[in-house]
């Protein structure tokens, strides 16, 4: 009734899914403690990727703007949210938006990483360091 797929490995599990036909069995032929330490690796190389993007992306930022940027990754929404300090950039300035724009789709969309946010933080722009801000 059903075909059978062998899998060696999680990469391959993972590619073999994303064509398999909903009729078709997974097989896997991995012990618990072979099958963790190919998820454990696979996960590494995810992590490396994304830190490689997001570098990339604040990188080619600052070759092009005098601009500080500052990232977090924010475990409760499994995100990078990247910020900057520059107000007049993020609203008065269309070439920079554009760029940021061309870069988050060169960069990220291309490669289908969708867990960041970029945007301009008052909270940290040298120039509000000395307001209280109350909420």
């Amino acid at each position: 009734m059903y075909n059978t797929i062998p899998i060696d490995n999680l990469h391959d599990l993972l590619h073999k899914i994303k064509i398999m036909n909903p009729n078709y069995e997974i097989v896997i032929d991995l012990t618990i403690e072979e099958l963790l330490k190919s998820l454990k690796s696979h996960l590494q190389e995810c992590i490396q990727k994304d830190e490689y993007l997001v570098n990339q992306f604040i990188q080619k930022i600052k070759e092009k703007y005098d601009i500080e940027i500052n990232c977090e990754y924010e475990e409760f929404e499994c995100e990078y949210c990247i910020s900057h300090t520059r107000e007049d950039l993020e609203y008065d300035n269309e070439e920079f938006c554009c760029y940021v724009g061309g870069l988050i789709k060169e960069l990220w969309k291309d490669n289908n990483f969708y867990r960041f946010s970029f945007s301009y933080n008052y909270y940290k722009d040298p120039k509000y360091k000395d307001l209280e801000l109350e909420f």
